[in-house]
């Protein structure tokens, strides 16, 4: 076939096409075409591809190299806004243009650096429906997305089908005149024309990983590995994954109980050591499913004693002894008074101060020294309050006749008062030796439901869960078994006594062990947030306990959530938009320097043992 019949086949106009005003139909099809004047300001790599993905849209793109500058370009619209920044008066309005021309002036040194060339791009959106009553809402709501995602469009009146043949390559041309032609289009530089670019695929791999699940827009597959960093360093370490701890928001109805379940489910398979606190007692039925060990906090036969030695928590770097039985005891007697702290408010200092001696003693009597080891060492060889009362009482009896130790003596009667209640109205709570074998547990799971302690008062409460904590995290030191340590429904636990405290100290220590902490919560504003403790307002250490996380796995959150979790993480203008609109199951899952977003997979007999209807 000739040039000639070509150009003239291409000027045939298509079956059935009926040209209106702002609309055409072809066939049985209601057609409009939407054209982009504008682009966003930020957009994720493949931005496009969410918009193909919807089989009444079609999107039709046309790039080319353009004559313009556009360093040139921008530098005069950075110059604008800063003006307009001078001028405004508008706190909110200042703050906006601040953010646009921060994020403006690294694009331009971007372009600048890399000599980036110009294009210009023109981008037509084709929606389709069958009435055009139909057309008209499903334009309407069309264009309210892409409103929100940063878009301009304009509906072109008189060229619909002119417009369609310009974009289409099926048409040699489009009797649109070339002054109209040159003012199509977006003048864009070609890393943004590659950001665009709609058939991107991410996918994450991990060696040994679980389905976690699919890219978002692609549906590339998300294979993760939670303990990546200790089984895979190197890649670890290239990918910026430099821990293993993980922090889940998600507001109720997210999904974000199902992607703890799944990760509870993968370290069930690998036979990990768990350790899983829930203030809503959802944790019960994943772990007598699996023969696990359920306690529910603050019942009768449900207790851990304050005296039991445990093994040595410490910071990375430092070379100590978890088994020293004398920095053991030490460490015991500082848990002891911040238990006793939190539990009667009015402890002074001079009670505090004068426990010491005593209950070392109170070991010696025990047959527990400085130079024996405490590992093989059972919950029943350590002493009980009563022992240390039964101390403070023999004290009393050798210093009651001797004037130089009265004020000591005055002291120690005023603690034993203190002490009254923890062998009387709250003995189920204290004294005794802890209720369950550590040895059950030590390669399995074990269960905290502490709900109970919800409605207990608050230094019973901030007391009994502090002592939770320090056991359930002494369960993790063990570096030989790799262990996970989940706080569920952290919002809880997070704004009460020194909790918050406890958490970031797991978090900054974790990496020094085998092992995963893991926090989830709906309310990301009370890790930015102030704690009272003993009067003083503290911070709640949000920004460490995110410092420290190398996962961060983001659900649906509303406005106020995203706000505050913009203080907390960098998170840009454009994601904050998409986590506000996500449905159930999706996330921004940031791992190490990347980002993806992704839906939760999760089959139906998952969904079954996590007994969460997803």
């Amino acid at each position: 076939m000739s040039l000639k019949n070509i150009y003239e086949k291409s000027r045939l106009a298509p079956t059935n096409l009926n040209i209106k005003d702002d609309y055409y139909v072809l066939g049985d099809r209601y057609i409009r075409n939407l054209l982009v004047v504008g682009l966003p300001t930020d957009f994720d790599l493949g931005m496009l591809s969410l918009y193909c993905s919807n089989q009444n849209v079609k999107l039709f793109m046309i790039t080319e190299r353009h004559r313009v500058n556009i360093t040139k370009a921008l530098r005069k619209e950075l110059k604008s806004k800063r003006k307009a920044y001078k001028e405004t008066r508008d706190d909110s309005e200042a703050k906006r243009l601040e953010i646009e021309i921060n994020s403006l002036r690294d694009f331009i040194d971007e372009i600048a650096y890399s000599h980036d060339k110009s294009h210009n791009v023109t981008m037509v959106y084709s929606i389709a429906a069958n009435t055009k009553k139909e057309l008209d809402q499903e334009v309407s709501d069309f264009k309210e997305s892409l409103l929100q995602e940063g878009f301009k469009t304009v509906t072109l009146h008189s060229v619909q089908a002119e417009l369609m043949k310009n974009t289409t390559p099926l048409f040699m041309d489009d009797d649109i005149p070339t002054v109209m032609k040159e003012n199509y289009g977006v003048v864009t530089p070609s890393t943004s024309v590659a950001g665009l670019f709609p058939y991107t695929f991410q996918t994450l791999k991990d060696t040994h990983g679980f389905l976690y699940g699919r890219e978002l827009n692609q549906s590339g597959i998300v294979m993760f590995n939670p303990l990546l960093y200790h089984e895979d360093r190197k890649t670890a370490i290239a990918d910026g994954r430099l821990n293993n701890n993980i922090v889940v928001f998600g507001g109720s109805g997210s999904g974000k109980t199902t992607d703890v379940g799944l990760i509870v489910r993968h370290a069930i398979r690998e036979k990990w050591r768990i350790v899983w606190l829930d203030p809503e007692n959802k944790n019960r039925y994943l772990t007598e499913k699996y023969n696990g060990k359920y306690i529910r906090w603050g019942t009768r036969n449900a207790r851990i004693n304050v005296f039991d030695l445990k093994p040595i928590s410490s910071e990375e770097g430092e070379d100590v002894d978890p088994y020293d039985t004398e920095l053991a005891i030490y460490a015991a007697i500082h848990e002891f008074k911040t238990v006793l702290t939190l539990y009667k408010k009015e402890v002074t200092e001079s009670m505090l101060d004068i426990v010491d001696r005593i209950i070392i003693k109170m070991y010696e009597r025990k047959g527990i020294t400085f130079d024996k080891s405490f590992k093989e060492l059972k919950s029943t060889d350590f002493p009980i309050v009563q022992d240390l009362i039964d101390e403070i009482e023999l004290r009393i009896e050798e210093i009651k006749d001797d004037e130089s130790y009265r004020v000591d003596y005055d002291t120690l009667r005023e603690l034993l008062r203190k002490l009254d209640s923890m062998v009387t109205t709250d003995r189920f709570y204290f004294n005794g030796h802890t209720t369950f074998n550590i040895e059950d547990v030590k390669n399995g799971m074990l269960s905290f439901g502490a709900k109970t302690f919800a409605e207990k008062a608050s230094g019973l409460s901030d007391a009994m869960n502090f002592i939770m904590f320090r056991y359930a995290w002494s369960l993790c030191l063990d570096d030989t078994i790799p262990s996970i340590f989940i706080i569920d429904e952290a919002h809880h636990f997070l704004l009460k006594g020194r909790n918050a405290e406890e958490v970031a100290t797991f978090y900054r220590r974790s990496r020094k062990y085998t092992n995963i902490t893991v926090i989830a919560t709906q309310e990301p504003e009370e890790l930015d947030s102030d704690v009272m403790i003993e009067g003083v307002a503290l911070r709640v250490h949000g920004k460490a306990i995110l410092n420290n996380s190398c996962y961060k796995i983001i659900k649906k959150l509303n406005h106020g959530a995203v706000t505050s979790l913009s203080h907390l993480m960098e998170l840009n203008p454009t994601e904050q938009e998409r986590i506000k609109a996500f449905g159930q199951g999706d996330s921004l899952f940031a791992y190490g320097d990347r980002r993806i977003l992704m839906t939760t997979i999760a089959t139906e007999k998952e969904l079954s043992a996590i007994q969460n209807e997803y």
